[in-house]
């Protein structure tokens, strides 16, 4: 997705350096900057969560509880 809103990003940046920008194509940046910016560090996190070596939860015994 980050990789998707950022190609908009490029195109709408180029149209408003050429001087025909709307505020819809501002958007386009801004919505890009704060994906990248908020959302996919949180996303990424998320995955290194998921990845970790470590299976405590899975090896745990039944008894454990």
């Amino acid at each position: 997705m980050a990789w998707r809103l950022l190609d908009l990003a490029i195109i709408a940046q180029q149209i408003i350096d050429e001087g025909k920008g709307t505020p819809f194509y501002a958007g386009k940046v801004m919505q890009a900057s704060y994906f990248v910016g908020t959302m996919l560090p949180l996303t990424i996190a998320r995955l290194d969560t998921c990845m970790r070596k470590g299976r405590e939860i899975v090896e745990m015994p039944n008894e454990a509880f």
